[in-house]
């Protein structure tokens, strides 16, 4: 039922058939000359495939848009020639989508009630038979005909080879793909760079509508920004003091709210990124200060300690609130290490201590919340002491382990990853 219509190189009308109920056509009794064809897609079908892919015409579509929509380029009918090789390729696109999500426990997986992403950017990349090239994009937005559902996208794409990528704000990290079911796993694997899925095909008839990423909030500093929430809210710069075997970092607040708030505090790394070594929950205050204080006994001799303090909201992300450098000033004799802090099965957890000394270890998750409560209960004289720690039973995702000696305390990320 496809309707065909030959026209000469001018543009001149000759012809018209309609192929039969197997796809075939023919135009019979054409003198020679040069030639072109133009078709009619069915309804709900498009001819945007890949022309002359291959090397066999007579399977490849030759449709290519060289005459306008749906036409070929021209070609030559010598005298007495049968030219059988011109064909159309149509096919019914492919749903794709269909949501970028806030992991907000840092599970690594979809739970109900989680919020949807707006207003992201989704670039769809194409196979052309030799390389990825850019196909289409669309935004991430609300679901139509839905009261509150975010993070919805959707598309409609030829059969073919994909992958995905999502053009994320610096201020979120995607999760770890693959955790959980298809309906609540994240797909975004970085196969093809930061926030990329991997490559997947596509056939006419498919419906894939589980293409999804997940993603939680990393510091991001905001510029200027940051001296508005300063203002508003009245947060002091912090500062920093080596007290001999730790480092106190210490900031105040007046006229703040509790809420879903904490405060982030990192420490750069020798590889000069900011790690993540504790969350500190608002306290909320109206009147008068409202004072914070960490502690950092993980500190190498003579060496000079960076850290950064932001404010994190879930409805406003994270602002910068200051940095602070601290020089030990006297050989540490303290020390905590967790090696691997990313593992599948067990953690090691290493102490040093110079005096008796109480250790007291729990599991928390990134909110602060305790899962497991003194997994090591210990008393410590001198030297170094090792602890093996078993993570199997746990979910995949990330933890603190918080680490109490005598009156300080210490906090170690944790990361437990699928097996």
């Amino acid at each position: 039922g496809v309707t065909i219509y030959l026209y000469d190189s001018s543009g001149t009308f000759i012809d018209v058939v309609v192929s039969d109920a197997n796809g075939n056509y023919l135009f019979e009794g054409v003198v020679p000359g040069d030639y072109y064809l133009a078709f009619d897609p069915p309804p709900g079908y498009s001819s945007e495939t890949f022309p002359n892919s291959g090397n066999d015409d007579n399977v490849d579509s030759d449709i290519d848009g060289s005459n306008g929509p749906n036409t070929t380029a021209i070609f030559n009918i010598a005298e007495g020639e049968n030219d059988l090789s011109l064909f159309a390729g149509f096919y019914s696109c492919v749903p794709l989508g269909d949501l970028i999500w806030l992991d907000d426990n840092d599970n690594n997986r979809q739970d109900a009630g989680e919020s949807g992403i707006n207003n992201i950017k989704v670039k769809i990349y194409r196979f052309d038979g030799t390389d990825f090239v850019f196909y289409d994009q669309t935004y991430s937005g609300h679901k139509p005909g839905t009261p509150s559902d975010d993070g919805y996208w959707k598309i409609c794409v030829p059969p073919g080879r994909y992958y995905i990528k999502f053009t994320m704000p610096s201020s979120l990290t995607a999760v770890l793909p693959g955790v959980g079911n298809s309906e609540e796993d994240s797909h975004v694997t970085g196969d093809f760079g930061s926030n990329t899925t991997s490559d997947f095909n596509l056939f006419s008839g498919d419906h894939r509508c589980d293409i999804d990423g997940g993603y939680i909030l990393t510091t991001a500093v905001l510029g200027n920004e940051a001296a508005l929430i300063h203002s508003n809210r009245d947060i002091s710069i912090p500062k920093g003091i080596n007290l001999g075997m730790t480092n106190r970092v210490s900031w105040t607040a007046h006229r703040e709210l509790a809420g879903d708030e904490y405060y982030l505090i990192e420490k750069l790394s020798e590889d000069k990124k900011y790690e993540t070594i504790d969350r500190i929950i608002v306290q909320g205050t109206s009147e008068g200060v409202a004072e914070y204080n960490y502690e950092d006994f993980d500190l190498d001799s003579d060496e000079l300690h960076t850290y950064r303090v932001s404010i994190v909201s879930e409805s406003s992300g994270s602002t910068e609130i200051g940095k602070v450098d601290i020089k030990s000033a006297t050989e540490v004799s303290h020390w905590v290490k967790l090696y691997p802090n990313i593992t599948t099965d067990i953690a090691n957890l290493q102490i040093k201590v110079a005096m008796p000394t109480d250790l007291k270890v729990n599991l928390l998750t990134l909110q602060g919340e305790v899962i497991l409560q003194d997994i090591i209960d210990d008393k410590l004289e001198f030297g170094i002491r090792e602890y093996r720690i078993n993570t199997t039973e746990l979910v995949s995702g990330s933890y603190f382990l918080r680490i109490k000696l005598n009156d300080k305390v210490e906090t170690k990320r944790l990361i437990v990853v699928g097996k």
